[in-house]
Order: C-alpha cells, then structure tokens, then sequence
C-alpha cells in the first residue's frame, strides 16, 4: 500500500508539473523595463495581451538601471522591449546594446514610428513644451521668446531638451544667451494655483495631463511658436535590446502601438501627443512642430552639460 501511495504521489506531482508547464506554455510573458510606466499600467495593453493570449510585466527602473541590466545581463537580458520618457534618457546610451529596426519591421509601412540613431531607436510620441496661462487682461504669449519678458514658471528642473532644441537650431552660444534671459524672469514654482508664479507655467505637455479638469476649465493651454518656426518638444522612445527573449512579441507590440497610438486619447495616457509628422490624426497634423529631427536634438543632448 505504502509503494501504491508512493507512486500516486509521484503520479500526481509530474501531472502537476506538466499542467504547469502547458499553462506557461499557454502564456508567453514579455517583460518592458520602463522609467515612466507603473507595473499597473499594463491595463493599456490589456487589449493585446488578450488578442495574443500574452501576459506582460513592466518593471519600472532609472534609465541607467535599464542600460545596466541590459549590458551586464548579456544573454540573459530579462527585458524584450524598453520604454523611456525622454529623449535626454539617450544621453549616456550606448547604442550597441540595441537591436537596429529594419525598414519592413512594421506591418503597414504608412504607419510608423520616426527612426533614428542608425535606426535602434523609436520616437512614438511627442511631449510638447506649451504654456498653461490664468486669463487675465494681458494678452496670451504666443511664443516662447515672450517668456524673457514675462514672469513664468516650471515643474522641469533643468529645461535640458528645450535647450538642446536651440543648440540643435543654432548652436551653443544661443542657448546661451537664452539661459541668461530666463534666468531674470524665473519664479520658483509653486503649488498653489492662486500665486503669481502660477499665471504663466512653462511646462511639459504631459505636466498639463495630470491638473484636474476642475482646475484645466479655469486655464488656457498655449502652444507657442504655431506662427513662427513650431514648438519644442520631448519624445517617448521604444527600442528593442539585442538580447531580446521576446522579440516577436516586442515587435507585435510596437506594431499595436502605430496604430493606437494614432488615437489623442490614447496617447494621452502615456503623456504624450501623436507626432504630427507621421500621424493621420487630422487634429494633431495641423500642430505646428519644429524642424529639429530625433536624430539632431540627440546630438545636441549629448552636446550639453547638466546634472
């Protein structure tokens, strides 16, 4: 009876084990390192994971974690796909680490991401730089030159990528001159919308997604240049390691993203705009936006010193 029980035991672990297995099997799992996405936030691709009976897990790290785990790991790399929320997440990247996306890589070549650095990198969304205004009986700045006579202020502690727009446009010494007329209008920013540093913010557009509606109906959004040369603005980036595990499901997933990423509300979701160069979203298309490509303001990034 003992060696009766024994061997139902062991019947019933490796039974166990292969149902296991077949479940794992059933649900491939990819794994994004992001320094902007929550691990909850995998309800956006709640759609794609049920269509491709997937699962996937964010692990929300600094940029530099992420480059370091992707170069340490080697083979090993945990992460199929890396999500950063800025294009000055760039700056210290080593590009080596990257797979290059080859010019059939989306499914629909009319709906596409913008490309750039030797084409390891992927731009899906712009991050404007506007202006938030309390309406009063000054008239609404219209361009960014206003704010060297406008008192303003910022939730960006550095402006760096607004900087690096100029570097790219006209070289260094213009940013220059523009950090030292800032400097005499800028207020500290505060939290309190009633203080005068709040009349004028000089903000990402993503900053304007998380103030309240009540509060928005009290405001005017700016995007400033619209008459001149286009507004600045930061990008969301996508790139996939070269020791991907999942690059099928990372490219399957890009792919989802062209495309829904073309819906404003959408893409608002991930603090960004559609870019108006690549869209068929007809309301951002008549955005004006600056002729300074990825691939400039990369190098103008990489020009400049910050913290």
């Amino acid at each position: 009876m003992r060696k009766i029980g024994l061997f139902c035991g062991l019947f019933l672990l490796l039974v166990a084990c292969s149902v296991e297995d077949v479940s794992s099997l059933k649900h491939p799992q990819l794994i994004i390192a992001s320094n902007f996405l929550k691990s909850s936030d995998t309800v956006l691709f709640s759609n794609f994971c049920r269509s491709n009976n997937l699962k996937i897990r964010i692990h929300k790290l600094s940029s530099d974690s992420i480059f370091n785990t992707i170069e340490n790991k080697g083979f090993n790399t945990p992460f199929s796909l890396v999500l950063l929320g800025s294009m000055k997440d760039l700056k210290n990247c080593d590009k080596r680490y990257f797979q290059r996306i080859a010019k059939d890589f989306f499914s629909e070549p009319s709906v596409r991401f913008e490309v750039f650095d030797e084409r390891k990198f992927l731009s899906l969304g712009i991050n404007p730089f506007v202006f938030v205004v309390q309406p009063d009986t000054l008239a609404l700045p219209q361009n960014y030159s206003d704010l060297k006579n406008r008192f303003w202020s910022t939730t960006d502690t550095n402006l760096t990528v607004f900087y690096a727009h100029l570097v790219a446009k006209k070289g260094g010494a213009e940013k220059e001159t523009w950090e030292k007329s800032l400097r005499k209008t800028r207020l500290a920013y505060q939290f309190n919308d009633t203080l005068p540093s709040n009349r004028l913010r000089f903000i990402p557009y993503s900053e304007w997604l998380k103030i309240p509606q009540k509060q928005k109906n009290k405001l005017s959004l700016v995007y400033p240049n619209q008459e001149t040369s286009g507004f600045f603005a930061d990008r969301m980036i996508a790139a996939i390691p070269k020791n991907a595990k999942d690059f099928y499901y990372a490219q399957q997933l890009l792919n989802y993203l062209a495309d829904k990423l073309e819906n404003e509300s959408y893409a608002e979701k991930f603090g960004v705009l559609p870019h108006p160069k690549t869209t068929r979203n007809l309301n951002v298309k008549e955005l004006n936006l600056t002729d300074v490509n990825e691939d400039d303001l990369l190098k103008a990034l990489r020009k400049i010193k910050y913290k």
